[in-house]
């Protein structure tokens, strides 16, 4: 009887990847692993790409020099960064309205206002290169 497709795969698979374990705090995986969705691109592919491969599906291939590769994966890196400026500006946000009121005129307070108006000023700036 023949291999399934299954084990052909993980035969494949052995013989061209290797794997590698390691032991990371959860909230880091969690947190890892909810950029990764963010920015729409597997923890493998992430993974491999700051290993310094380049990665698309599951194929990992050499970097293009065309222009369409090359606008492809600057505005991939914009939709990160604005990822990651939208989860600052919401803690940021939330820093503030956590400040009693009675230090609503207190440098701490300001500093979190003048935070929360850059934040929003940045990614409208970046939401604006789209």
């Amino acid at each position: 009887m023949g291999k399934t497709s299954n084990q052909v795969k993980q035969q494949w698979n052995a013989k061209n990847y290797v794997q590698i374990k390691i032991s990371v705090e959860p909230d880091l995986v969690a947190a890892f692993k909810a950029k990764c969705a963010v920015s729409g691109v597997s923890v493998t592919s992430e993974l491999t790409r700051l290993m310094g491969g380049k990665q698309t599906g599951s194929r990992i291939q050499k970097p293009a020099s065309d222009m369409y590769r090359t606008r492809r994966l600057r505005r991939d890196g914009l939709k990160l960064l604005i990822a990651h400026l939208e989860v600052m500006q919401k803690a940021e946000q939330d820093y503030l309205e956590a400040i009693p009121a009675n230090l609503a005129t207190s440098p701490m307070h300001e500093a979190a206002e003048h935070t929360v108006s850059a934040l929003e000023d940045a990614l409208n700036i970046l939401c604006d290169a789209f």
